[in-house]
């Protein structure tokens, strides 16, 4: 039974300990109850049952929550572990006193029960001051008469003396009076915290009327317009400026709809709330429909019930924005009058240079002052200005025009105070000085007259002005000179010039380059042509020769030559821009090693190439016949730099990890991302590139040798750019070029071809247009030799007379893009409305923006490029075909 009770005790003390996380039974009065009653429950047990094990078990809970009481009562938190410690200390008496180890028993209970009662009424006592209520100053002394309380009994207990009933009494003596304090206490503990939480909730309204006083006032006696809104667009409260603006009472806005008032066109604020917070232009509405232009601000802000609110703050832009247009009209108007002044200056300053030349031979006669007032008046320019010389051409300036200083710089001591000749520029010294000179010498004879000396100027802040100068002398005792010029700052007048000069020679070479694209245009096309005929024809007679003889040799040759003259014409469609990159899975490696000895045959003898390649390498999607022209390109380039010296390049291929400072400082495509690029890198032992041409090394017809149209380079970034890639550049003027050009790693996987099954006897029924003759009987002998059955058509119309007769027949139409009368894209747009479902395998030399342009939106089954052998053909025509079924 008495295990039993014990295991419910500690279920119930385990439910209060529990309880205790609640901030309601944490107070001082809620404590001490709680070890009150452990106590009263304590003793009965023990008078009931005689059972001294239950006192064990509850008598250090009741100190436990004893001290957890007092500093409830204090303000400091009550550690949960207190109370367990409580419950540890019972269990280990009761364990000490089955083990019959009394003496062990009793000193636990001595060293910890007492202990906590005597540290509650410490703290009590630390806390209590002499303004406290009586019960509160009591409460130290009814906790220390506990605890000594306490001691008695466990002394008592421990030595086994009979005097339980006098121990009895002494609790329900002193009881009593412990109890009363700490209830007195309490009342007084909880009037206090309510009258500090009243308080507190006072102070807090009140802060909160002020606030919201505030805000009110603010918002009605602010000049921008205020609303606050519902979730659903209604106006809760609105400024009297916004009613002033509207034109109705700000009364009768409230509880409407906001968006009533706003232009149908603005109203987007609804969906996109809580995102959009402004500036925003919008329009509001009148009444009457007159729209006022305001600029406003929206916030969403939720009450305390979580509603969704929106404040909006605006302004009255109307008659900002209307003084704005003024303001641009102003503005245009004011420009119009400055540059009809300037016109006006121009020709004033031109008649009166005019004026200067007519008064050249005025009088000499008249005094000095006169006379300088005369001449000042004639030269009267951009710049006028006086100078005393010696005899040993030391020429101070006497006065200057402020005209003159405000167009050149700013107006400052130091300019004023700088002799004139250590103003111009050192190469326009020595001729100035000069005909100065014969200026002076010329004073008092026949030929003396005005000069002009156009020249620059250098200024303090680095500018520099080109001047026309009209220089007049007159001569003054002691052998001196005086000086009188005026000047024309011309400097505008010379930098258009020159750029007008430089766009039309960039004009020139762009037309060129126009003239060279179309023409090699037209020769690629021409030349494809002829190639296909060649291709096809060498590899029908191989076809019919022996293998290794020596006509099967020679036949191998023409196919090879007509093949290195089919990839010439296609740099020439690169060259004229009619070439778009063929991207496919490359290794850039074996792209290399395939041209080693080409591009070791096109560097002069002085050069050293040296090829390093790593491995492995990653694939590259590339054009192949690009991917080679930028290597040549580069490595002729590095050869060249060499001049007639003897030095190294090195061609190096390789990957790298770009990051994005790395990346920022390239020339190319922009925004590339870090990662892993492969690399084609050469480096050379050359003269090296100025800081002045690196900026422009790679624009068109840009170049640093006297041969060559600068075309190299500029390719080279087309290219790599239509990769996207960019190029890396590093050179020092003396020291070497490093060109290294960055390709992107493909991510592409290699496609397996599609299996078909075996091939029939006769393949199907194909329509050749073409009105080349070699090439249409061409193409007829390569697909009957694949096992198709062929039809030929000259032109369009031959085309459509055949599709009318046979259009259930044919399985596919074989269709020249340049033809004469109808060409490809209108016999094309003819065939689909025979037949709309015949498959159209286009054969041209174009590329795809061409074609695409020709074709317009008319879809085809296939693409076929010039030149180009069997296999292509018939491959390309085999999947139309399979694909239309």
């Amino acid at each position: 039974m008495t295990e039993l009770l014990q295991c419910l005790f500690l279920i119930a003390l385990g439910g209060v300990i529990w309880n205790l996380r609640r901030d309601a039974t944490r107070t001082p009065m809620a404590m001490w109850i709680w070890a009150w009653v452990i106590a009263v429950t304590a003793t009965f047990y023990v008078d009931q049952y005689q059972d001294g094990e239950i006192d064990l078990l509850f008598v250090p809970l009741f100190s436990a929550f004893t001290l957890a009481g007092a500093l409830a009562f204090v303000g400091r938190p009550v550690p949960r572990g207190l109370l367990l410690v409580g419950v540890v200390l019972g269990g280990a008496r009761v364990m000490l006193a089955r083990l019959e180890m009394p003496g062990a028993e009793t000193a636990l209970g001595l060293a910890f029960e007492p202990t906590m009662t005597f540290a509650a009424a410490w703290i009590l006592h630390l806390h209590i001051s002499r303004d406290d209520s009586i019960p509160e100053r009591l409460l130290p002394c009814a906790m220390g008469l506990l605890g000594i309380s306490q001691v008695l009994t466990s002394g008592a207990f421990g030595s086994r003396l009979e005097q339980e009933e006098w121990i009895g009494w002494t609790w329900i003596a002193l009881g009593p009076f412990v109890i009363a304090t700490q209830v007195f206490a309490c009342r007084v503990w909880m009037r206090r915290r309510r009258k500090r939480e009243q308080n507190e909730r006072q102070t807090m309204q009140r802060a909160l009327h002020a606030s919201e006083d505030r805000y009110r006032a603010l918002a009605d006696n602010n000049s921008q317009l205020i609303l606050e809104l519902d979730a659903k667009g209604r106006i809760e409260y609105a400024n009297p400026r916004v009613g002033e603006l509207l034109g109705v009472p700000t009364s009768s806005l409230l509880g409407s709809d906001f968006f009533d008032f706003v232009h149908s066109e603005d109203r987007y604020i609804r969906e996109k709330e809580g995102t959009e917070r402004g500036p925003h232009m919008r329009r509001w509405l009148r009444p009457n429909g007159e729209a006022v232009r305001v600029e406003s601000f929206a916030r969403a802000f939720h009450d305390q019930e979580g509603a969704l609110h929106w404040v909006i703050s605006a302004a009255d832009v109307g008659d900002r924005l209307a003084l704005e247009a003024a303001l641009l009209d102003s503005r245009a108007a004011l420009e119009t009058r400055v540059e009809e002044r300037t016109t006006e200056l121009a020709g004033a300053i031109e008649e009166l240079e005019t004026e200067v030349r007519e008064r050249r031979n005025a009088e000499e006669a008249l005094r000095q002052s006169e006379e300088r007032f005369r001449i000042a008046s004639s030269l009267s320019s951009d710049w006028s200005f006086a100078l005393e010389v010696e005899a040993d051409d030391v020429a101070d300036k006497v006065w200057n025009s402020r005209n003159l200083l405000a167009n050149t710089a700013e107006v400052s001591p130091e300019l004023a105070s700088t002799p004139y000749f250590d103003l111009i520029v050192p190469e326009d010294r020595a001729r100035v000085r000069k005909r100065f000179r014969e200026l002076l010498e010329s004073v008092g004879t026949p030929a003396h007259q005005a000069v002009e000396i156009p020249h620059r100027l250098a200024l303090p802040d680095g500018d520099e002005r080109c001047l026309e100068v009209v220089l007049e002398a007159e001569a003054l005792p002691g052998g001196r000179f005086r000086v009188i010029g005026a000047a024309t700052d011309v400097t505008a007048k010379k930098r258009a010039e020159q750029e007008r000069l430089r766009l039309v020679d960039h004009l020139r070479d762009v037309q060129r380059l126009e003239s060279l694209g179309v023409l090699a245009d037209r020769i690629a096309h021409g030349f494809n042509n002829q190639l296909t005929v060649i291709l096809g024809n060498a590899s029908l007679a191989l076809l019919e020769t022996d293998r290794g003889s020596a006509i099967a040799d020679r036949l191998n040759r023409i196919r090879d030559a007509a093949q290195h003259s089919s990839n010439l014409t296609e740099q020439m469609l690169i060259y004229s821009g009619k070439a778009p990159p063929a991207l496919k899975s490359i290794h850039l490696p074996h792209l290399v090693e395939g041209i080693r000895e080409f591009l070791e045959a096109s560097i002069s003898r002085n050069c050293d190439l040296q090829i390093e390649i790593a491995s492995p390498l990653p694939l590259i999607e590339g054009d192949e016949g690009q991917l080679q022209q930028v290597a040549v390109n580069l490595v002729s380039n590095a050869s060249d730099s060499l001049e007639l010296k003897a030095g190294k390049a090195w061609l190096r291929v390789g990957v790298s990890h770009a990051d994005a400072a790395y990346l920022d400082d390239t020339f190319g495509t922009s925004n590339l991302a870090p990662g892993a690029y492969v690399f084609l890198e050469v480096e050379d032992e050359g003269c090296g590139i100025s800081a002045d041409a690196r900026g422009r090394i790679f624009e068109p017809f840009y170049t640093t040798r006297s041969a060559g149209r600068g075309l190299g380079l500029a390719a080279v970034l087309g290219i790599v750019q239509s990769h996207g890639g960019a190029i890396k550049l590093v050179s020092e003027e003396g020291s070497g070029t490093c060109v290294r050009a960055l390709f992107p790693v493909s991510d592409r996987a290699a496609i397996s071809p599609t299996p078909r099954g075996p091939k029939n006897e006769v393949a199907g029924r194909v329509l050749v247009v073409d009105d080349d003759d070699a090439v249409r009987e061409l193409m007829a002998e390569l697909l009957t030799r694949a096992g198709f059955e062929v039809l030929v058509a000259r032109n369009g119309g031959e085309a459509l007379e055949r599709m009318r007769a046979e259009a259930e027949l044919i399985s596919a139409v074989v269709l020249d893009l340049d033809m004469p009368e109808l060409d490809g894209a209108e016999t094309l747009a003819a065939i689909r409305k025979i037949r709309d479902a015949v498959p159209v395998v286009i054969v041209t030399g174009y590329d795809d923006g061409e074609i695409k342009e020709r074709l317009g939106s008319q879809a085809i089954s296939g693409l076929v490029r010039k030149p180009f052998d069997e296999h292509v053909l018939s491959a390309t025509i085999e999947d139309a075909i399979h694909r239309g079924e």
